[in-house]
């Protein structure tokens, strides 16, 4: 009888033991080298893309979404510029007075910006800014801590999830975002600046709030919400100020803003998901509730008290005004008078508040040290119980 010889084994292990290999080989070519990048100057002294001016002596490494880039940090009073576009890093720290300026008509691509002291400058060049735009959906952060600023011309494009943009910075004298379109999708969120931050450079706006150029809700399938700067929600010490704001996108989808008890007060006019525009100026209806299944676009507040929205200039407020606590002193002791005023900047001009100690009552003279500041002494010609009052008048 005639067999055929059975195989052997060996021609069919060889091949999966060389497969086996490869998968483990393989298995180790991901392991990312991204690490962190710090800026010395030692190059050229200004360009991003100078090798040289990073201590590691390498360009930051960049990848399509950021996933496995570097971080770059920049610490210290260096003037750093963006001279190609950068695609995607990890995260960028600006700190120690520097400022990092993106070069009219590139981009600066990353999933984290941090701004603890120093600025972010979009330079514009011929009427052409330049962009920050956040490298991957629902991963950005965009921190301006309390000596951080913005300026400059050109689009903020976010797309990071509940945290959004938070500005809680006191630089008033370089913060200026009022050329500056930020661009806000997938459930962004504003947590916004103190009222620390004295912003004056808008005519016949409020101090005590920064403003922006554009706010462009650039995905209407989502809610977008307004925060403190804490965190909190409902209002007090916050405002949210901009030229325009639009709600973009599909007719047929919705979006809506929820004030959450804050107030908007937009410059120029709303434009709507319909592209419909709201510009005459005057207080606008907030709504208290809404239809999730109608299509629409709408600002929304369920909160007491409910934020207000308005556009064109607010009306004029009162300022308000705190003597400050009771004191007892004695003869021939000074008493050293701490008041505090604040006031909406209205009307403008003047956009300026005036202050006045007087006597109410009391048995003797009183002598200011400077009747009209807000921070004063007074002296006293008896003992006995004095009410001293102060005023305030914004010219209204």
């Amino acid at each position: 009888m005639n067999r055929s010889p059975r195989p052997h084994p060996l021609p069919l292990l060889f091949p999966l033991t060389l497969l086996l290999l490869l998968i483990a080989a393989g298995g180790a070519v991901p392991a990312a080298l991204a690490d962190t990048h710090h800026w010395n100057g030692d190059g050229d002294g200004y360009s991003w893309n100078d090798p040289d001016n990073w201590l590691e002596d390498e360009v930051p490494l960049t990848t399509s979404i950021g996933d496995g880039a570097d971080a770059v940090v920049i610490d210290g009073p260096y003037d750093v510029y963006v001279t190609q576009t950068v695609w995607a890093v990890a995260s960028v720290t600006i700190d120690g007075g520097a400022t990092l300026t993106v070069q009219s008509a590139l981009d600066l691509g990353t999933n984290s910006l941090t701004i603890v002291n120093g600025g972010l400058l979009l330079e514009e060049v011929g009427g052409v800014g330049a962009d920050l735009r956040w490298a991957k959906a629902n991963r950005g952060v965009f921190n301006v801590e309390a000596d951080g600023y913005i300026a400059g011309t050109g689009v903020i494009q976010t797309m990071t999830g509940s945290t959004g943009i938070q500005i809680r910075s006191t630089r008033a004298a370089d913060f200026d975002m009022t050329h500056i379109e930020v661009q806000v999708s997938y459930y962004g969120g504003f947590r916004l600046a103190s009222a620390d931050l004295g912003r004056q450079t808008l005519d016949g706006w409020a101090p005590g709030n920064f403003a922006i150029g554009k706010i462009n809700f650039t995905d209407r399938r989502f809610n977008h919400a307004l925060y403190n700067q804490d965190g909190s929600i409902g209002g007090g010490y916050n405002a949210l100020y901009c030229h325009e704001l639009r709600f973009a996108g599909d007719p047929d989808e919705s979006a809506r803003l929820d004030l959450q008890g804050i107030n908007v007060y937009v410059r120029d006019q709303i434009t709507w998901g319909d592209n419909t525009v709201s510009n005459a100026p005057g207080q606008l209806t907030v709504a208290t509730a809404f239809d999730p299944y109608v299509k629409t676009t709408a600002l929304y507040d369920n909160d007491t008290p409910q934020g207000e929205a308005w556009i064109g200039l607010p009306a004029n407020l009162a300022p308000t005004v705190d003597a400050g606590s009771n004191q007892g002193i004695t003869l021939p002791a000074n008493a050293y008078l701490d008041g505090t005023v604040s006031d909406d900047g209205m009307p403008d001009p003047p956009g300026a508040v005036t202050v006045t100690w007087t006597k109410q009552s009391g048995p003797g003279t009183v002598t200011f040290g400077n009747s009209h500041a807000v921070d004063t002494t007074a002296t006293f010609s008896t003992d006995g119980v004095y009410v001293l009052q102060l005023e305030a008048d914004d010219s209204a």
